[in-house]
């Protein structure tokens, strides 16, 4: 909302108009050019802008044309920027060694938990200790999603008389076999290049089968 505010003014709600909303697509479409993000981060601010005024105007009677306000306002292309990650030596010269005076005890650990889980704050902060949403004596250390998927996917592995384990246990062994399979290949493949033997001309029909080489 902070940037809706910064590009059209802070107005009352029932003034804004689609002319405001383009004004704001536009901001972002220099913001994305400029900051190499993806569209999708624009597109989640357009559809909390446009959440907030249908309920301010359904709460209001306001009358506003909401859905002509946002036709065709989505941004196309991308929906999901690769995220880098943070190279070693700023890990080491800036946020490892940082202070964090500035801010609270309880914001600093919350810091150093999304570093150490890779949680998103929502995530951290709806923990409930008391209800167990943290398990750490486990060979895995669980916390909340996580925790909360395993739980699940026990469940329905105990529904379904363990077949879920089966099935799992099933694919993961012909993902091995395949592993297995590709490294002998491409070990005979390597001792022929340093012996200067000519390539084979193609995959044996056993290695197709084993479908690695058709993907």
């Amino acid at each position: 909302m902070g940037y809706f505010i910064a590009v059209v003014g802070d107005k009352p709600i029932e003034t804004i108009t689609r002319e405001d909303i383009l004004d704001f697509r536009k901001w972002w479409v220099n913001k994305i050019l400029s900051e190499d993000l993806a569209t999708n981060t624009a597109n989640k601010a357009f559809t909390n802008i446009k959440r907030l005024i249908r309920i301010a105007t359904d709460n209001n009677s306001f009358g506003m044309p909401v859905e002509d306000m946002f036709k065709d306002i989505r941004l196309k292309g991308t929906t999901k920027a690769e995220r880098r990650p943070f190279p070693p030596q700023y890990m080491q010269d800036v946020l490892l060694k940082h202070d964090y005076k500035s801010i609270s005890p309880e914001c600093r650990l919350l810091l150093f938990a999304m570093a150490d889980t890779g949680a998103r704050i929502k995530e951290l902060v709806g923990l409930d200790v008391d209800n167990g949403d943290i398990v750490l004596d486990a060979e895995i250390p669980l916390v909340g999603a996580s925790l909360y998927a395993f739980q699940e996917l026990a469940k329905l592995n105990s529904d379904t008389g363990g077949r879920l384990q089966k099935k799992i246990q099933s694919v993961r062994q012909d993902h091995n076999k395949t592993m297995l399979q590709m490294r002998k290949d491409i070990g005979v493949y390597m001792d022929m290049k340093e012996q200067n033997k000519p390539e084979p001309a193609q995959f044996t029909l056993e290695q197709q089968n084993n479908g690695y080489a058709q993907e």
